[in-house]
């Protein structure tokens, strides 16, 4: 290439990132006139080496940025004045000066790319820029670098309602601009789903990102599989804090700490409907003022596993009108230790529950007969018990109310993992109990022969099932199968499936049961 040839490439090139590329601080003023028609006078003759395929004369022929950006990358078919889609992986030929400058796609309503991405920039923010976007996804790509503090400004993204950033090697610290309304009123504006987990980002959660203002009509807040450190931010409990907030995820991260007492009181996260802790530090004790009529009162799933919490089951999560929406409760490999709360179970407790696991706790003492209440637990579908690791924190005898006419009316499935012993109730053979029940799994090491073929000619009994060797069935505690060649299962282990798809390729439901050395009822 000849000299002034190069001067002429580099001169075009610095045009187009100025004409195209301008940031927010530097062209605010320019509005999208900074990303109009390019002149023909500004193309060099010779085209740099980026420049795709067409002929020159087709190149000079188009008219704006918005249909050179997507011919430059090939993607010019995809073009809609209306609105069009991009899911693609972005062309390993992609200049800097390309990449930048797609903020001028104006008529871009998704775009989901894959591959390798280059850093985010903070051109995307200026002026006018992706005008019409709504989902913005670049998930299981290469993206790195940080997240741009300038995307807070108040032109940036009018549109973006769905921003998706998991799995990515993004690194740096969560933008405290982004939640911060005295400078940028109007940060995202529409944004409803974000998306930040399987990331390299670190750091602490900006308390910024609760104040009064911040992420307006946000929905579902996913952060997880991250370096987050610190505690939670006591002004995300704010009653002016997250108003549409419907989903908070927060897994697998070096979180500490106990849960603010701000996030107990009446009005935090009003329409929240889950809430999802798994893998954290988090310590200290469950929120007993969560079970007041106030508080949380949208709430539909509340899953914490695997984090560090300590002391009792609250029995105030109990009381008359606490948890109203509560569908799911999941409590497991935490810390809490005492008995299962009587209150639980009384009349007009916990009025939508239909799952409840607790699991690998340390709660102990015996299985409360108040949850066999008639008045108890109407909606339970599923319910989970026990310690796998020792089976020995829950003991006494099976509770006969379990098996009495109208306990648990709606009981699917019913799994144990206990260290209960004696006689199996006759009432949990009768015809009436368990009305609903699918699925019966004990893990029971205590309890005896006799009580075990109690248990195993009353349920073949009760439920009109003949008993046959089934060679593979689906244990649902383990997920592992049961590789069985005969009659026996495993020592002092019960399973019962009335649920023909849970038992491969039998032509009707069958009963499971499994003792050693006990064989088959006549």
């Amino acid at each position: 290439m000849k000299p002034n040839s190069q001067l002429t490439l580099t001169a075009f090139a610095l045009f187009y990132t100025v004409l195209h590329c301008c940031t927010a601080i530097s062209c605010a003023a320019s509005g999208p006139a900074a990303f109009g028609p390019s002149p023909a006078s500004a193309r060099p003759a010779v085209l740099p080496p980026w420049w795709p395929a067409p002929a020159p004369e087709s190149v000079l022929a188009l008219k704006d940025c918005e249909q050179d950006v997507l011919d430059l990358l090939g993607w010019q078919q995809a073009y809609n004045p209306a609105g069009y889609n991009i899911d693609a992986a972005l062309p390993l030929n992609c200049s800097t000066e390309t990449w930048q400058a797609m903020g001028c796609l104006r008529s871009l309503v998704n775009l989901t790319l894959t591959g390798q991405l280059p850093d985010l920039p903070d051109s995307w923010a200026g002026n006018g820029s992706f005008p019409a976007l709504q989902t913005l996804n670049f998930s299981s790509s290469s993206v790195a670098g940080s997240l741009p503090s300038i995307w807070a400004v108040d032109t940036a993204f009018p549109e973006l309602r769905v921003f998706n950033l998991s799995l990515t090697q993004l690194s740096g610290t969560l933008p405290t601009e982004w939640g911060f309304p005295k400078a940028y009123p109007l940060a995202f504006p529409s944004l409803s789903t974000l998306l930040l987990w399987g990331t390299l980002l670190t750091g602490p959660l900006p308390p910024s990102w609760g104040s009064n203002g911040s992420f307006a009509v946000l929905r579902k807040l996913e952060l997880g599989s991250m370096g987050l450190v610190g505690s939670l931010p006591a002004e995300w409990g704010s009653p002016t804090s997250w108003p549409g907030l419907q989903y908070l995820s927060i897994t697998n991260s070096s979180i500490t700490g106990a849960i603010p007492a701000a996030w107990e009181q009446a009005g935090a996260f009003p329409v929240l409907q889950t809430l999802y802790f798994s893998n954290t530090l988090l310590t200290g004790m469950l929120p007993s003022a969560w079970g007041s009529q106030a508080a949380l009162h949208e709430l539909q799933s509340l899953i914490i596993i695997s984090c560090n919490f300590t002391g009792t089951l609250p029995a105030r999560w109990g009381g008359t009108g606490s948890f109203p929406k509560l569908s799911a409760l999941e409590l497991a490999l935490t810390l809490l230790t005492g008995t299962l709360p009587a209150s639980w179970a009384q009349n007009g407790s916990l009025p939508s529950l239909e799952t409840l696991v607790l699991t690998d706790t340390s709660l102990s003492g015996n299985l409360p007969p108040e949850r066999g209440s008639q008045t108890a637990f109407h909606r339970l579908a599923y319910l989970e018990l026990g310690n796998y690791q020792t089976m020995s924190s829950i003991t006494g005898t099976l509770p006969s109310t379990w098996g009495s006419p109208g306990a648990f009316p709606s009981l699917a499935t019913l799994i144990l993992a206990c260290s209960c012993s004696g006689a199996l109730p006759s009432t949990w053979g009768s015809s009436s109990s368990f009305s609903q029940l699918q699925i019966l799994e004990m893990e029971a090491p205590n309890l005896n022969a006799d009580a075990l073929n109690q248990l195993k000619c009353a349920l073949v009994s009760a439920f009109r099932e003949e008993v046959h060797p089934v060679r593979h069935a689906l244990n649902v505690v383990t997920g592992k199968a049961l590789l069985d060649k005969g009659p026996e299962l495993v020592h002092n282990h019960v399973v019962l499936d009335r649920a023909a798809s849970n038992i491969e390729l039998l032509p009707q439901p069958r009963l499971i049961l499994g003792s050693a050395p006990i064989g088959s009822p006549d």
